[in-house]
């Protein structure tokens, strides 16, 4: 059986987590608005890896991985104060036959929220999934 090579933008949330930003100016949060990434002074960490890591192996189905078939989708999401991912969106792809494996993925995925000036708040991620054999 050939190994699974996936990816879910891990490194990003572990880069922003071993990487100091400078602190933005303090402001207060807007209730009801929804942030961007490069806006919220603490940005949202994977929590849930190993169920992710689980997510990604069942979501790459047999035919496609027996066929070799590789692809990456790209995916835009809210992650809500409760660190859940919602309106998810295909916002480019290189193989559709991965479009709906890579959405269950996100919605598997679980975030430390974001927050601004102390207060959790939602915040709008993008992520790329990736299927595919490994050498």
């Amino acid at each position: 059986m050939r190994s699974l090579l996936v990816s879910a933008a891990v490194v990003l949330f572990a880069a922003c987590a071993s990487t100091p930003a400078p602190a933005p100016p303090a402001v207060a949060a807007e209730p009801g608005r929804v942030y961007e990434f490069s806006e919220v002074s603490v940005k949202p960490q994977l929590i849930n890896r190993a169920t992710v890591a689980r997510a990604l192996e069942q979501n790459y189905s047999g035919a496609l991985r027996d066929a070799g078939a590789k692809g990456t989708v790209h995916l835009r999401s809210v992650v809500g104060t409760d660190g859940q991912t919602s309106s998810i969106v295909v916002t480019r792809t290189t193989n559709s036959q991965f479009n709906a494996p890579a959405i269950a993925v996100m919605r598997v995925m679980r975030f430390s929220p974001a927050t601004v000036g102390g207060v959790a708040v939602p915040v709008r991620i993008d992520l790329p999934v990736t299927f595919g054999p490994t050498p």
